[in-house]
Parts: C-alpha cells; sequence; structure tokens
C-alpha cells in the first residue's frame, strides 16, 4: 500500500493512550469480548488463536492484532502466552473514525514492523512507573507503531479479519456524526439520528455500523462517556450533577454505564486527576 494513501487520515490526528498493561496468561486461557475501544495486542510469547467474524486466525510471537472498537471476538491459547495489550483512541477531524474504511483490523506479522513493534513494548515493560503517566516519548514511539501497522494494509504481513464493509453516503455520515455530538447528552436514541437524515432506522445502523465499526447506540455512548470523562477531569462537580449532564437520569445508571465502559468507576478517575493537581 502506498504511503501517500493515508495522507487524509494522518492529517489533523489524535491519539489518546487510554491503558497499557502486559499480562500473562495459563495454558488453555480464553476469552469472549465486545471491544469499546481500539485495542493492540504484542504478543510477546506463545501463540494466540482469533475467532472472528467466522474466521480463526492464529498470531505468534512477534506479531500484532489490531481491534477495532465494536468488534467481537473469542481468543484463547493452548500454551501459556504473555501480551502487552493497549487501549486508546484514534481520532481525525470532527471525532470522525476514518479509520474504518481502510479495513485494518487484524494481525500484522512481527516481521513488517518489528523495529517500531520492539521499541514500544521495550519501553513500556522498563518503565517501572504507572503507566497513566505516560510521556511524550512514548506516545510519539506508539505513534511509529502503529502508523507502521497501518501501513501494512493491503500487503502480505496483513491478515485483515473482514472484507471491506459496504458504504455509507459520506454526506449523511458526517450528519449523523455531528448530530450525535450535538445531541448525545439528551436521551438520544438510534431512531432519532435515522428520522434526523430521513432514513429508515434499520438502514441506518447496518450502514453505521459497517462504516464506524460500532452501532450507532455504542457511539452515542461512546461520546457520552467522553463528556463525562472531561468533566471528571476538569471540574469539581459532583457526580449527580455529571451525570444529569450527559444525559443519565440518576447517578447509579451513570456509574454503572461508565464503569462497563473504561473498566473503572468515575471516583477513580476524580481521584487520580485531584492527585496530579496537589
Amino acid at each position: 500500500m502506498l504511503r501517500n494513501d493515508f495522507d487524509n487520515v494522518f492529517y489533523g490526528l489524535s491519539v489518546n493512550l487510554l491503558r497499557v498493561n502486559c499480562a500473562t496468561h495459563p495454558p488453555l486461557w480464553t476469552e469472549e469480548k465486545t471491544t469499546s475501544d481500539y485495542v493492540l495486542w504484542s504478543i510477546i510469547d506463545g501463540c494466540v488463536s482469533i475467532q472472528i467474524g467466522g474466521r480463526t486466525l492464529q498470531a505468534e510471537a512477534g506479531d500484532t492484532i489490531l481491534f477495532y472498537p465494536g468488534e467481537q471476538y473469542t481468543a484463547g491459547s493452548i500454551q501459556s502466552c504473555k501480551f502487552l495489550y493497549i487501549y486508546f483512541t484514534l481520532k481525525t477531524g470532527h471525532a470522525l473514525d476514518l479509520l474504518h474504511k481502510h479495513n485494518c483490523s487484524g494481525i500484522v506479522s512481527g516481521t513488517a514492523v518489528k523495529a517500531y513493534r520492539d521499541a514500544f513494548c521495550s519501553m513500556v515493560l522498563e518503565d517501572t512507573g504507572p503507566t497513566e503517566n505516560l510521556s511524550l516519548r512514548l506516545y510519539s514511539c506508539f505513534l511509529s507503531y502503529i502508523t507502521e501497522i497501518l501501513y501494512c494494509r493491503g500487503t502480505q504481513y496483513a491478515k485483515p479479519f473482514h472484507p471491506l464493509p459496504p458504504t455509507i453516503e459520506p454526506n449523511d455520515l458526517w450528519d449523523a456524526i455531528t448530530y450525535i455530538h450535538e445531541h448525545c447528552t439528551q436521551c438520544l436514541q438510534a431512531k432519532h439520528v435515522a428520522q434526523h437524515l430521513h432514513l429508515s432506522e434499520k438502514h441506518f445502523i447496518t450502514k453505521f455500523k459497517a462504516k464506524m465499526g460500532i452501532s450507532p447506540k455504542q457511539y452515542i455512548t461512546k461520546c457520552k462517556m467522553e463528556k463525562a470523562m472531561e468533566l471528571i477531569k476538569t471540574s469539581s462537580a459532583p457526580m449527580n450533577r455529571i451525570a444529569r449532564a450527559v444525559g443519565y437520569s440518576d447517578q447509579y445508571s451513570f456509574s454503572k454505564a461508565f464503569k462497563n465502559f473504561y473498566g473503572d468507576a468515575p471516583s477513580f478517575y476524580r481521584t487520580h486527576a485531584e492527585q496530579q493537581l496537589d
């Protein structure tokens, strides 16, 4: 794939590393999940089997696995395995995720990205500090790593999870994204966005998910959670007020949704934000 194919994608690129951890799994390990963000697995030891989209693929030590948001997969290994897993967001422009049209999710051979992978993994494994305090150097290293992965699309080094998805008209997609961002703090549902676009709800949901990799409902939740996270980190507003500000009727339902999305309760991020200010 020619590098200039991604020129428009990388213009205005925004990368946010949410979590970086090293996991070691015992023999006969399995898990079944649906991703809410981008997830990158960098296999250090062992062999991992991925069942996704009706296919079974194998990733060996050195390989990298890229999951898009909304991917439903089953993973496992016969022997023990070890890998870094990285949760991150990757956006361009008005939060529109253009990478889905490039069909890059899948397994990339370690041969193709070895230098960038090794640099990033070494930096993470040698850092004894908390992963929340990620340095600019680590961000830069990660961006180089993910860039090389994306450039492997369409080469012999990449094994994509899915065929190229059907399309939704670009103007409709931009309009839907804009509408969701402007109204996500309300009781917004996919049918409301479909009505705004003068499309049937079923058609809109199918095309939106094919293009974006997640359903309109998941994208609406994602927008709510990102707005909530910003309020938690930048304001002293109580959680019940933040819950109402992002469209939840009570603090309990908000906290439950937040924990399901980020993996930790809102109070965890509020405490961490306060500690950074001290």
